[in-house]
């Protein structure tokens, strides 16, 4: 896969969230996003993070918490 980007962020790198990051396919994304020069921030319930719960995951900044009770 090859994809070019010459915006200052691509430039920089940025934090790319990969869902399923520690699975067959995830895993290749996150080689990939690794090799563009970015940081895959890997999201998986092996890692503690359920994205149907929500749990083990950071709100976006300013967002209120969620009570787990």
């Amino acid at each position: 896969m090859t994809y070019e980007n010459t915006t200052a962020e691509a430039r920089i790198g940025v934090r790319i969230a990969v869902a399923g990051g520690t699975g067959l396919v995830g895993r290749l994304v996150v080689e990939e996003v690794t090799a563009a020069g970015h940081e895959p921030v890997v999201l998986a319930r092996s890692r503690g993070v359920d994205l149907t719960t929500g749990r083990g995951s950071t709100p976006p900044c300013g967002a209120p918490r969620r009570s787990s009770t």
